[in-house]
């Protein structure tokens, strides 16, 4: 959307939706049922961590804060940019249909 459009038509929040409404109807059915797979796959997701969310105890948050200050001192001291793969709360990957 952004290539195709200026930036005065990408406010347009009318003619942004349009396009999209657009391209949406004119996306094969086997193309729009991998777009609702995905929702469905999201929802999943949203709902397990609203679970996940609700069920952590409420001082969870100090020991994540300290152990994330924890973390960022060893980043910082080893120079390393590689993202944490020990996090808490981990979202699964999307999956991606074959084509």
């Amino acid at each position: 959307m952004k290539k195709s459009l200026d930036a005065k038509s990408r406010r347009d929040k009318s003619k942004v939706n349009g396009m999209l409404r657009e391209r949406w109807d004119n996306l094969s059915k086997d193309d729009k049922e991998i777009w609702k797979k995905w929702e469905v796959w999201d929802s999943k997701r949203y709902k397990r961590d609203v679970v996940v969310f609700q069920k952590r105890p409420t001082n969870l948050t100090q020991g994540v804060n300290e152990t994330h200050d924890a973390d960022l001192k060893k980043r910082k001291k080893d120079n390393s940019s590689a993202a944490d793969s020990k996090s808490i709360f981990q979202i699964p990957k999307k999956k991606r249909s074959i084509r």
